[in-house]
């Protein structure tokens, strides 16, 4: 599904400007990571991707399915996505099916795209600690 939602994301950018020589950096800027530069962390990450997991075709196949009656015992789970996002809450919402308790929140990072730790870190790490402290015992 999110492979079709960026192509969608793809061709709205295409609409607006056909220079396909732009069109990864204002994927990057507008749906991966709004910062001006690629913060340095991500440049590493991807410069150090492996061959494995360089990008979904691994998994587009992958079907999540609601686990076995022992997963009324999981823990609660955090889903979060920008704004922005390029996996897009139709995406994040198949998730929620997934489990089989209500302890599944979801939240939208406000301005953000994907790599909303990068973006808004104070806001990523405030949305943390707010989970983890409703969920501590």
């Amino acid at each position: 599904m999110v492979e079709e939602e960026t192509e969608a994301l793809l061709d709205d950018l295409r609409k607006s400007d056909n220079d396909a020589s732009t069109l990864d950096e204002r994927f990057r800027i507008k749906h991966q990571c709004r910062t001006k530069y690629m913060p340095a962390p991500l440049v590493d990450a991807f410069k150090h991707a492996g061959t494995v997991w360089k990008d979904t075709s691994v998994i587009q196949d992958y079907v999540a399915t609601v686990p076995s009656e022992q997963a009324s015992n999981m823990c609660p789970a955090l889903a979060m996505r920008g704004e922005h996002d390029f996996v897009s809450e139709k995406c994040i919402a198949e998730w929620r099916g997934v489990f089989n308790h209500d302890r599944v929140e979801v939240r939208t990072l406000e301005g953000c795209s994907h790599h909303g730790l990068l973006e808004r870190g104070t806001l990523y790490g405030e949305i943390l600690n707010e989970f983890f402290s409703k969920h501590d015992q």
